[in-house]
């Protein structure tokens, strides 16, 4: 569609396509430059993406993070019990709020919901993770 001779529709269509654009370029930006560290899953805990923070906090580099590998920051004795509450979040909508031992040593607090969250099957999990101190 072109600016020029449309109805006021039209423009009022194509303004409004502009600034949902605007809107959607802004969330991606705060999700890459934040400070806080947020994932994105798929049901099943595939990483689909992680901003900076995360890989940070992780200590993990992108490839040792990917697919469920990020997982692997859980230390081994509470990854059972850390994947049931998944499993209750993908399956119930039970979100996660969880502080998690590391496997490196120290804390982890790992928030994460489904979205949409009030879909039967949830098609994407978004979260958060933070340092205990």
């Amino acid at each position: 569609l072109k600016k020029e001779g449309n109805s006021q529709i039209i423009h009022n269509i194509i303004e409004t396509h502009d600034t949902v654009e605007r809107m959607c370029m802004l969330i991606e930006a705060k999700f890459e430059l934040d400070n806080q560290a947020y994932f994105e899953c798929d049901s099943s805990g595939y990483l689909i993406r992680a901003n900076e923070a995360f890989y940070k906090i992780a200590n993990m580099t992108k490839e040792e993070a990917i697919s469920h590998q990020w997982v692997a920051i859980i230390s081994d004795a509470f990854q059972e019990r850390f994947l049931d509450q998944w499993k209750k979040l993908v399956n119930a909508g039970l979100p996660i709020n969880e502080e998690v031992p590391a496997k490196k040593g120290g804390r982890f607090v790992i928030t994460a919901r489904r979205k949409p969250s009030n879909a039967v099957e949830a098609r994407v999990i978004l979260g958060s993770i933070s340092v205990v101190v």
